[in-house]
């Protein structure tokens, strides 16, 4: 197996030769690999890791102490400019850990440029590309979070990335979604969300009617359903005292079991008629930053 064959031997470092391999076709397992990590949601569920693209991401990962198994370097891109200087600093930290680290024994794979163009799913890539160790959640290390996201079939992978990005951004404690919506780590979402993945607790793929039930019995939350006709303006909520924001279908709004669980509609005020709602990412940021300012109203940072 793959995470065999990375792994040294107990007692022993790994060899350079064994941390640093060349490729120059897309038939190499690893490449494979990858590629199918990008394109297959089963896949990515069956091996438990993900495909992070670009610096930006790989630097995110590697300063939240996710465990790479394999980043790959196309060295005519990978290392150009501040970012590219950033990762070459951070990898070679990573090379330079004792073998007992979380994220000691990564594999560095230099590749060509079209073998970069094959693993990639952008038109141009920036020349890196790691496969992560995809974290791993359970209901029970979400017990003491008081301000919750729940994204409830959002389709989009630019706006589910944009959820989890701004949920992260404004400090809330945890993410649900629900099936039907987009897979978490479709590399579109993840690429969206900037890092988000790494910053804030995400439990997916579960039914709405588990997550409700979670939150209100053992979180002990109300939920707030965003509804463009809702009852109660969402400044109006005390959300110092907790809450769950459900932000439902971009196209339809909130479905009618969301509306089943909610203990109160909410809606952001609009002026000029110009408009009927805002897409699902935007509207749940405002309300998120509305969460915010009221817990930093209570409590202003130190700084």
């Amino acid at each position: 197996m793959l995470h065999e064959e990375a792994t040294p031997r107990q007692g022993m470092e790994p060899s350079e030769q064994d941390r640093v391999q060349h490729v120059s076709s897309v038939k190499n397992p690893l490449v494979k690999l990858a590629r199918a990590l990008m394109e297959n949601r089963r896949r990515r569920e069956k091996e438990l890791k993900v495909v992070l693209e670009g610096h930006r991401l790989v630097l995110d990962a590697i300063g939240n102490g996710v465990p790479l198994q394999v980043v790959f370097l196309d060295d005519t891109k990978a290392f150009s400019g501040p970012l590219g200087e950033q990762l070459f600093e951070a990898l070679e930290a990573l090379r330079a850990t004792p073998s007992s680290g979380q994220s000691s024994f990564t594999k560095h794979v230099i590749c060509t440029s079209s073998v970069m163009q094959y693993i990639s799913d952008v038109v141009t890539p920036q020349g890196v590309v790691a496969i992560a160790q995809m974290p791993q959640l359970g209901l029970s290390a979400l017990q003491n979070a008081s301000r919750v996201l729940v994204a409830d079939a959002i389709t989009d992978p630019g706006n589910l990335g944009t959820l989890l990005r701004s949920a992260a951004a404004s400090g809330m404690d945890a993410v649900f979604c629900s099936k039907g919506s987009v897979d978490v780590w479709n590399p579109k979402v993840v690429r969206s969300g900037m890092g988000a993945h790494f910053q804030v607790p995400i439990l997916s793929d579960m039914e709405l009617g588990d997550i409700a039930r979670h939150v209100v019995t053992e979180l002990k939350l109300p939920i707030y359903v965003a509804d463009g006709s809702g009852k109660t303006a969402y400044y109006d909520i005390d959300w110092v005292r907790g809450g769950a924001l459900l932000i439902g279908s971009e196209a339809q709004g909130p479905s009618q079991e969301a509306l089943d669980h909610a203990s109160d509609t909410i809606r952001i005020p609009m002026l000029g008629g110009c408009t009927e709602s805002l897409n699902a990412a935007m509207a749940a940021t405002i309300i998120m930053f509305e969460i915010q300012r009221q817990q930093l109203m209570l409590s202003p940072p130190s700084n």
